[in-house]
């Protein structure tokens, strides 16, 4: 099983980064977690552009299709999904390519990822919390 991570956080030393590497440790074997780094090179969704073949958003796409899930680890923005981590999900819902799936915080930002999710024809898995 091939995992694509996606850290919706764009800090060299991020927390959610750092998440995602726990997370590969913790995986069956035969799993594998691969980590999505280009994040920050894709240019903001215009339905003008579409047609365009921004390279960071062929890899990404490319990234979804070879993957058999997708981990999003994100911190949360004024209630929301970074700006970026949206922008790159806005790129991903068009017809060009099937719908990711997609999980969901607990926190405030699990909206804007069910309305995503939803978007794509998709209803996002809670995530496990563990006990406070």
């Amino acid at each position: 099983m091939r995992i694509l991570g996606i850290s919706g956080s764009l800090r060299r030393e991020s927390n959610n980064s750092k998440l995602l590497l726990a997370a590969a440790g913790l995986l069956p074997p035969g799993a594998e977690l691969v980590a999505f780094e280009r994040l920050k090179e894709i240019p903001p969704y215009d339905e003008d552009d579409e047609a365009t073949d921004h390279e960071a958003v062929v890899a990404l796409r490319e990234a979804i299709e070879q993957a058999d899930a997708v981990l999003i680890a994100t911190p949360e923005y004024n209630h929301s999904l970074p700006g970026h981590l949206k922008n790159a999900l806005d790129w991903m819902s068009r017809p060009l390519v099937r719908p990711a799936r997609c999980g969901a915080s607990r926190r405030r930002s699990s909206g804007a990822a069910r309305e995503c999710s939803a978007r794509c024809g998709r209803r996002p898995r809670p995530a496990r919390s563990s006990p406070r």
